[in-house]
């Protein structure tokens, strides 16, 4: 296994013997809010006492989303089965306990490194348990931040997923939570946690266009824009949050029509959800890169959606951020094996 930090030691990725990847951050919680009157990104940075798990699904990814860096560099899609995932997440854990006390912290898990964790839906619920028992019995953590995963959401011929994920954010419950999230209310019972308009699990749908041409060629594997808003809603109406993701890449998805686009969409099918527009991390064999005008589309969506957030992810030097991790084969930073 190959590891690499950051210098501020916050960000850790693991490459496993498997070629998948683990990240493990323990960075400030940062909100980035575009300001439609100034037009400026605002900024507030919170410490939430937290650390957050970046789970891979599979060795490679079967979606092939073209501003991806596992189809830019062709890797071959590989499933790991559920056992492998589990050690690899614990081998990864265990070596980070020694460099942070993880003990004194919340742990976040997120469905968001490789893979495409809603084909494997059963897998991410049941995994998702094991693994928070073992961090719990292993005294890795103080109780849960919450359970998120992402994806295209793919063509598939069912929706076993929704039930998977409804049932996932019920077990959920018997994690003490952590005080420390935006969205605690104390409950008149005592010292009882809750959350406040959010669930433990969450969804992040990754649109990226609400015009069909455009998503076909970013992502053509995914479930028709048609068919998205109802299976989304069905899950929505089962307890768990739906949170859209966005990125804004030149000459393919920032023109005028595009964010007027992606406003009607928004206000059509997802008006009181949050949108929560990424950074890209360019990847030197491609010409895909985040548009010039970021700030400016980004500050246009403020005012004409109810909730936008700028999402900007800690670990872009080790080239880990917003799930975009982008294998360095000559890094800068040391690099070393560990043993088995």
């Amino acid at each position: 296994m190959d590891i690499f930090r950051t210098d501020d030691k916050r960000v850790t990725k693991f490459i496993h013997d498997d070629l998948s990847e683990t990240c493990i951050k323990t960075v400030y919680s940062v909100d980035y809010k575009p300001n439609a009157d100034t037009g400026d990104v605002d900024v507030q940075v919170t410490d939430r006492n937290k650390y957050s798990v970046f789970i891979s699904a599979s060795s490679g990814c079967p979606m092939n989303c073209s501003f991806c860096y596992l189809t830019i560099d062709e890797m071959k899609f590989s499933s790991i089965p559920r056992d492998l995932i589990l050690e690899n997440l614990k081998q990864a854990i265990e070596i980070e306990s020694r460099e942070t006390d993880l003990s004194k912290m919340y742990v976040k898990i997120c469905w968001m490194g490789m893979g495409e964790g809603i084909l494997h839906s059963d897998t991410v619920h049941h995994l998702t348990i094991e693994l928070l028992d073992w961090i719990m019995e292993n005294n890795l953590a103080l109780g849960l931040d919450g359970v998120d995963i992402s994806t295209v959401l793919p063509n598939l011929p069912h929706e076993r997923w929704i039930g998977d994920f409804a049932r996932l954010n019920a077990d959920l419950e018997v994690y003490p939570l952590n005080p420390n999230n935006k969205n605690v209310v104390n409950k008149e019972s005592g010292s009882l946690i809750e959350y406040e308009g959010r669930s433990r699990f969450r969804l992040f749908y990754s649109l990226h266009s609400a015009i069909q041409e455009t998503r076909d060629k970013i992502i053509p594997q995914a479930k028709s824009l048609y068919w998205v808003p109802g299976g989304l809603r069905r899950l929505e109406e089962k307890g768990v949050n739906i949170i859209i993701h966005h990125m804004f890449l030149e000459g393919i998805n920032d023109s005028e029509e595009e964010i007027e686009a992606l406003i009607e969409f928004m206000n059509e099918h997802f008006p009181h959800n949050e949108l929560r527009v990424l950074r890209y991390n360019k990847h030197d064999k491609s010409d895909i890169r985040e548009t010039d005008t970021f700030e400016q589309a980004a500050c246009m969506l403020q005012g004409k959606i109810e909730k936008v957030k700028v999402q900007v992810s800690y670990g872009k030097d080790v080239q880990s951020a917003c799930g975009q991790f982008i294998y360095n084969k000559a890094p800068e930073l040391e690099r070393f094996k560990i043993s088995d």
